[in-house]
């Protein structure tokens, strides 16, 4: 899985959102793991994507400039299970859901 995190990172950047972390949950081996990628100085929205029972799967950012709101739903809800994305407020430890 981590193959595919990776190699679809550079398309993601052209939707203005970038994945660099996914946790134990979505991990084969149980183990939250870092994407080494780098990220856009203009990607500076912190998001992440949360199950029903409120699991964290994946963290990422966005550039709040050029972004569809969901597109990181979008493209992960479905293959994980995920129903709810989040963004970090303001230089805060709250994140608020769409």
């Amino acid at each position: 899985m981590a193959n595919v995190l990776e190699q679809t990172q550079n398309d993601k950047k052209a939707q203005g959102f970038i994945i660099t972390r996914w946790t134990a949950i979505v991990a084969d081996n149980n183990i939250s793991t870092r994407i080494k990628v780098e990220r856009p100085a203009e990607f500076t929205r912190k998001f992440r994507l949360r199950d029903d029972d409120n699991n964290t799967y994946f963290y990422g950012f966005q550039d709040p400039a050029n972004f569809d709101e969901f597109a990181p739903l979008d493209e992960y809800g479905c293959g994980y299970g995920c129903t709810q994305l989040q963004y970090r407020e303001d230089d805060s430890d709250k994140w608020k859901s769409l």
